[in-house]
């Protein structure tokens, strides 16, 4: 009953995660599904692989990706974003460890739609997620 009344407030139902740690990526899945078990995830280790799974994904909200990766990072992700005609104005949000406020601030001169650090404890990101899906990044701050 609970997850039906979130699943009706939150903005985002449709997900790509792309992080090259597969830890990090089942707890985003597992944590976002306690969220509300109808939301879909498509899942990339790499942001090279993300981009490359974005053409299947027609319906596609939003986009999480971590900003440290081998070979292409989250920076990179984010301006090779932008030539994808379908999906230049999906949001995408940085997501890392990173605390320094010159990434931050890359970060969204490259169009992230927001950047967060990821949490240390499941209460905290259950709480950033739920912050996230109920965000319009569509909206300016």
């Amino acid at each position: 009953m609970i997850a039906d009344i979130f699943d009706n407030m939150y903005l985002y139902h449709n997900i790509l995660l792309i992080d090259d740690e597969t830890d990090d990526l089942t707890v985003l899945v597992h944590t976002f599904k306690g969220l509300s078990p109808s939301l879909t995830f498509t899942t990339a280790d790499s942001a090279l692989y993300g981009l490359a799974k974005l053409r299947s994904l027609p319906d596609l909200d939003l986009i999480l990706v971590d900003l440290n990766m081998p070979g292409m990072d989250g920076f990179q992700f984010l301006e090779a974003l932008r030539f994808e005609p379908h999906y230049k104005n999906t949001p995408c949000i940085m997501w890392t460890s990173s605390v320094d406020d010159i990434h931050r601030k890359r970060a969204m001169e490259l169009g992230a739609a927001g950047f967060y650090i990821k949490p240390t404890d499941t209460i905290r990101l259950k709480k950033m997620l739920h912050d996230i899906l109920l965000t319009d990044f569509s909206k300016p701050a």
